[in-house]
């Protein structure tokens, strides 16, 4: 979310296992044309705010 903060990335991910992740040029676009990524990281981010 650091592009939403306008600040350098914060995080390191490393997996164990195979994975598959998408690096987004342009959040801001791609959220406004496909809502369901909207829902599907807000969704991620509300489970992270209730552990």
């Amino acid at each position: 979310m650091s592009w939403r903060l306008k600040t350098a990335f914060m995080a390191l991910v490393k997996a164990n296992t195979t994975c598959a992740l998408r690096r987004l040029a342009d959040p801001a676009e791609q959220f406004r044309q496909n809502p369901e990524t909207t829902i599907e990281v807000a969704v991620v981010r509300a489970g992270r705010f209730d552990t």
